[in-house]
């Protein structure tokens, strides 16, 4: 199973943490993307006729209409990315490129290793949004304290939606361990209407 959860939506198009289970089959889409690895297995991919394997310093730069695919090991390890789903007329805009013009020259992009450890530090806490308070038990087993100055911990909030517009957010105490993985567990909670990354 693949999942995304998304972390932020603007006027260049949105970004989101895959959890990528098995392989992607070739396709394509308008959105060009910029992938980083994050963690697990990294696979490689194929875009175009060129093959990118990704990993800490490299990334795949895939343009508006450029056909991939991406292969993971067969070793039944899910593997973690940070997507940039970009529309290529924002970024052709802001850049002064002509209509049409690719955005990225080649797939494989090199990543300072600056960058790829500032893209594996963006999910710092969870939101979970709820209706009522049934899911509470099942959230609460999915989540694990998290002990200090423990990377990949952040913080935690409750937030009850009463209809009208209106909603009530509790912060738990402490902090917790977060990932795409555990918010992926926490959303398949039944009751669980959406998590989001902060």
């Amino acid at each position: 199973m693949n999942e995304a959860i998304r972390l932020y939506w603007g006027r260049f198009g949105r970004v989101s943490v895959l959890n990528v289970a098995s392989d992607f089959v070739t396709h394509a889409h308008v959105e060009a993307h910029l992938i980083i690895w994050l963690e697990g297995t990294a696979g490689e991919m194929t875009i175009g006729r060129e093959t990118v394997r990704l990993g800490p310093g490299t990334a795949a730069g895939i343009n508006s209409f450029q056909p991939h695919s991406h292969a993971l090991s067969h070793d039944g390890r899910h593997g973690l990315f940070l997507a940039f789903y970009i529309d290529p007329d924002w970024a052709r805009s802001r850049r002064e490129l002509a209509a049409g013009a690719p955005l990225f020259a080649q797939p494989a992009i090199s990543l300072d290793p600056w960058l790829h450890q500032a893209a594996a530090n963006l999910q710092k806490g969870l939101r979970v949004f709820l209706r009522e308070e049934a899911p509470l038990e099942g959230v609460a087993r999915r989540l694990e304290p998290a002990p200090p100055r423990t990377s990949g911990a952040g913080e935690v909030s409750m937030i009850l939606l009463l209809g009208q517009g209106r909603e009530v957010e509790v912060k738990l105490e402490g902090r917790y361990k977060v990932s795409p993985q555990i918010a992926g567990a926490i959303k398949a909670v039944p009751g669980v209407v959406q998590v989001e990354a902060l």
